[in-house]
């Protein structure tokens, strides 16, 4: 009896530490799922490219995918940065044409992204015309633009925007809270420009995208007078 119970025993022993085992196997392949996850989903970040390498581990894997992202971020940064005028032109049209949604969260964010400061309560647009421009070429057309804007940003307390719309005119969008001296822009646009302009302002309004759009509006009609 003695050897039986032992043996019962021993039995028992090896099936407990069998289902054990069993049972260790299951819940470390169950507790693993989500790192397996990751560890696919960051081999499929790091052959995306096409160039993969075959990492002895996964924290060299994990070392590589965050390497390749990072630069990945800073080259589109650079081109942000390269493209930022551009991009800004495009904003400053779409606010003139009133394509854009003041609440929409993702307009506010380029907005800031942009480094517009319409922070003011008042806005206005300004147009001018500026006559015998033809054949001298769109850059030298935008540096007449961005130094006059220069010199205009100088005479007040306001922030200001430009562009250059389809017609050709040169569009400034004025944020401000106190008076805007137009005469004083006048004297100073008409000191900076040789030949013939013709500058047309359009109504004060409290500052909206919708307001700016019909202020360039009413400036762009005052040039045919």
């Amino acid at each position: 009896k003695s050897k039986q119970l032992k043996h019962f025993l021993l039995i028992t022993t090896i099936v407990l530490l069998t289902i054990s085992l069993l049972f260790s196997i299951y819940m470390t392949h169950w507790a693993n799922k989500p790192l397996r996850s990751i560890i696919q989903t960051l081999r499929n970040l790091g052959s995306s490219d096409g160039h993969e390498k075959q990492a002895k581990n996964e924290y060299t894997m994990l070392h590589q995918v965050i390497d390749r992202v990072s630069h990945t971020i800073t080259d589109l940064n650079r081109q942000m940065e390269t493209n930022k005028p551009i991009i800004r032109d495009k904003f400053i049209m779409r606010l003139l044409q009133g394509d854009l949604d003041q609440s929409d969260p993702q307009v506010a964010n380029m907005e800031a992204t942009l480094e517009f400061h319409f922070d003011r309560e008042k806005t206005i647009c300004m147009a001018l015309k500026v006559f015998g421009t033809e054949g001298i070429g769109l850059k030298n057309e935008m540096m007449i633009q961005y130094s006059m804007l220069q010199y205009v940003e100088e005479l007040g307390n306001y922030t200001v925007c430009s562009t250059m719309d389809n017609e050709g005119h040169i569009i400034v969008i004025f944020n401000y809270s106190d008076t805007l001296d137009k005469e004083k822009i006048h004297s100073s646009i008409s000191q900076q420009m040789k030949g013939k302009f013709v500058l047309g302002f359009g109504s004060e309004y409290p500052h909206a995208y919708s307001n700016i759009a019909q202020s360039y509006k009413e400036a762009c009609e005052c040039l045919n007078y």
